[in-house]
């Protein structure tokens, strides 16, 4: 860690995604850790945030779906004492609520930086779109959007800034990005 070259560092979707929102897993403590000591400086974007913001309710609700699935075809559970809080009443909205309440917790916690997106070149990641260049490829594009939007305004932060930023994230369209 002692070698980084940047302190600058950008969260993608992914990550939070491949950590199922465990804000208390050893990955976001030592973000946090690393952030208040300043030896990282947390940046995301307005996209990533209302993405993850958006995958939060899709996400408990997709687990809701299956919690009562499950509660009807396991009722026999019922019975079983061990399984009671599994049939407790569940409020959809308030699981949303708190998990979206863990997620701005972890970003006051990293004092992270949420980039703007206004300034963002459309022409350029239009021309990106249309000649399937990363993030956009074949069979994928239209998702590729906010990754794109995301890309644009890190790049341009950096180039103002006169620095790098290391990117967290496993998605392979970040990878071939180009900037660190």
């Amino acid at each position: 860690m002692a070698n980084l070259q940047a302190k600058n560092v950008f969260i993608d979707t992914e990550f939070f995604e491949a950590m199922n929102l465990n804000f208390e897993h050893t990955m976001f403590k030592e973000f946090v850790r690393f952030a208040q000591v300043e030896f990282v400086k947390v940046f995301l974007t307005t996209v990533t945030v209302s993405e993850k913001t958006g995958h939060i309710a899709e996400r408990i609700h997709e687990a809701s779906l299956h919690l009562k699935r499950f509660r009807k075809e396991g009722r026999v559970l019922r019975n079983v004492s061990a399984c009671y809080c599994i049939f407790a009443d569940f409020d959809e909205q308030a699981a949303v609520a708190e998990v979206q309440k863990k997620f701005e917790e972890f970003l006051a916690k990293v004092h992270a930086k949420v980039l703007d997106l206004q300034e963002a070149d459309a022409g350029a990641i239009l021309d990106a779109y249309f000649q399937k260049k990363a993030p956009f490829g074949a069979g994928k594009k239209k998702d590729e959007f906010p990754d794109a939007f995301a890309q644009q305004a890190l790049k341009k932060w950096c180039e103002e800034n006169g620095c790098e930023m290391y990117v967290v994230s496993a998605d392979a369209d970040w990878q071939s990005c180009g900037s660190r």
